[in-house]
């Protein structure tokens, strides 16, 4: 152990932030960096996959690396089922999530309903 302690802030809906410093109320003059997990990830993973520079950065100059998780749980697909139907995923934080969802745009719903980004010259 390299002294800093993993201090993990979590409500209801799974989502939190893990940071690497040591106590529970930040220095002033400590240097905060949020990271921010891609699309069908989590904090966890992304903290978990950056853990070694973390714990280095911590010590070397003060850093502390911010995990969140994002508010969205992510939709099963075929890449994301795997993972969604292992056990280890039972627990909301370590579902995969998204920032956004993605509206899939049809033909049938691309019309001149007035919120065309197109722009007619006549």
């Amino acid at each position: 152990d390299n002294g800093a302690g993993t201090n993990n802030d979590e409500n209801q809906n799974g989502q939190g932030s893990h940071s690497f410093h040591s106590s529970s109320s930040p220095s002033s003059s400590m240097l905060r960096i949020l990271c921010l997990h891609d699309a069908n990830s989590n904090a966890s993973e992304l903290s978990e996959h950056l853990d070694a520079f973390a714990h280095r950065l911590f010590q070397n100059h003060g850093i502390d690396l911010v995990f969140v998780n994002s508010p969205l749980l992510a939709r099963s697909t075929d890449s994301t089922s795997a993972k969604a139907a292992s056990p280890v995923l039972q627990d909301p934080k370590c579902a995969p999530r998204v920032w956004w969802e993605e509206k899939v745009c049809t033909e049938e719903s691309v019309g001149n309903d007035g919120d065309s980004d197109v722009v007619s010259s006549a």
